[in-house]
């Protein structure tokens, strides 16, 4: 139910922002061959939003089970934790995805 629910994701906003649709290409195949990927962007491209998209989506594909994100600032958990609540599947279909926040050594459940 997972992978269904990940694999019809749908992008929260009509259009990409410019430069955006390359840089989530460039995670898709990352992700798709486990390669290792640096990438150096521009503020405002929309990269926590455009890797989490990505990587999500791409999890079901390549049998992925786990998603870090890690960040060293309570403000980037924020970020990550909003850009990750805008990211939800298609319309049409019934399933739903539960994301778990580990912080502090504490879970908690979105």
């Amino acid at each position: 139910m997972k992978n269904a629910a990940l694999m019809h994701l749908v992008f929260p906003f009509p259009e990409f922002r410019p430069h955006q649709r390359y840089m989530i290409e460039m995670v898709y195949k990352g992700v798709s061959s486990g390669r290792t990927l640096l990438l150096e962007v521009p503020t405002g491209i929309g990269k926590t939003l455009g890797v989490a998209y990505t990587a999500l989506m791409a999890m079901p594909r390549n049998k992925i089970d786990r998603l870090f994100m890690l960040t060293a600032r309570t403000t980037g958990r924020q970020l990550i934790l909003d850009s990750l609540a805008k990211l939800k599947p298609a319309s049409d279909s019934d399933e739903r995805i539960t994301l778990c926040v580990r912080a502090s050594g504490k879970r908690e459940s979105l």
